[in-house]
């Protein structure tokens, strides 16, 4: 993922004042603040700066795609370095609805081919000996909770749909009282670290989000949420529902964290929330698959030789108050490394 803090010449430029606004602001309450390791391509992002690349970057662009090419997206390394081997193929507009076990330890794949507007053009399958599950948290459990509803996957594991969480993410718009317009350069590159707080520890990041008034800044926070939530199987929809305790004592308690360590940023800087935290969104959903109860530390399905999963459904809810990409990686690496050293025979 090429992940590296950002350099200090381009945090000096004006595209990351409030950036540096906020590390201010975060230093006069008292408060540690690090350089994010994100998978930019620094150089690009330089690049930009000279006007030699579309803005991305430097215009807030994190979620929203960069055009410059300076996010280092799978794309542009693991899924093009398996390309590259010649054993991979990389197919598109495919949308896998089911998993069915086979005899022999076979798994057959059910899936739509569509079109760029959605539209279904083919259904096939496929037979595989191994199987990998990579949908992310929802789509991962979705797939394998469906499959042990509908009879497909008659062995698996009834614990299949819980132990997820949040991330304990949160949005809050904070006003900074600058002229400045702070969705630029903001995507996430600094974090401020509460991880002493009395409550519970909270990390929070600049990051930019559309429709902000100026002089206001959105602050994306994390924290330690518990693997509270769980999925069920909606047969009418064929999809999953999920039951998520919104105003659980632990959530709430993460919002009392969260609301104090805003309240000693605005002591210290005359600043003041626009809006409270909001924790009725995530951009970082985990679990549902989780290490011990349906998968084992390598992420091997509990019942299911040959099935492995090597994302976030694996992971209880939270990361330890970090974006969890960096983690998951990680996770997927140590997963296949095992895989081919005691499994695989050509």
């Amino acid at each position: 993922l090429g992940a590296t803090p950002i350099p200090d010449d381009i945090l000096q430029t004006p595209y990351f004042l409030s950036t540096r606004l906020f590390q201010e602001q975060a230093a006069n309450a008292g408060f540690n603040t690090r350089k994010i390791d994100i998978a930019f391509d620094w150089d690009t992002v330089r690049a930009e700066i000279r006007g030699e690349k579309v803005p991305s970057i430097i215009s807030g662009q994190y979620y929203f795609g960069a055009e410059s090419g300076a996010k280092n997206s799978v794309d542009r390394n693991y899924l093009k370095m398996a390309e590259e081997t010649g054993y991979v193929e990389i197919r598109p507009l495919h949308v896998v609805n089911s998993i069915r076990e086979l005899k022999n330890r076979r798994y057959q794949i059910l899936y739509n081919q569509t079109n760029e507007q959605g539209e279904v053009i083919a259904q096939r399958s496929i037979i595989c000996r191994y199987l990998f599950l990579a949908a992310g948290s929802i789509g991962t459990t979705e797939l394998l909770l469906k499959a042990r509803k509908e009879g497909t996957l008659p062995r698996m594991i009834n614990r299949i749909g819980g132990h997820w969480g949040t991330n304990a993410d949160s949005i809050t718009v904070m006003l900074n009282n600058q002229q400045t317009n702070p969705t630029l350069g903001t995507p996430g590159i600094v974090a401020l670290e509460d991880l002493r707080n009395p409550i519970s520890p909270v990390v929070m990041e600049p990051f930019p989000f559309p429709g902000i008034p100026q002089g206001a800044l959105n602050v994306l926070g994390q924290g330690l949420s518990q693997p509270e939530g769980r999925f069920r199987y909606n047969r009418s929809t064929q999809t999953i529902d999920l039951i998520w305790p919104a105003n659980s004592r632990n959530n709430r308690r993460i919002a009392r964290a969260t609301q104090r360590t805003f309240d000693q940023l605005n002591q210290a800087n005359g600043t003041s929330l626009v809006a409270p935290p909001s924790f009725t969104n995530t951009a970082h959903p985990l679990g549902g698959a989780v290490i011990g109860h349906v998968c084992n530390h390598y992420g091997e399905v509990y019942r299911h030789r040959n099935m492995v999963i090597v994302d976030g459904a694996m992971i209880p809810g939270a990361t330890g108050c970090v974006n969890p990409s960096l983690t998951i990686a990680a996770l997927a690496e140590r997963s296949m490394d095992h895989f081919l050293n005691t499994r695989y025979r050509r």
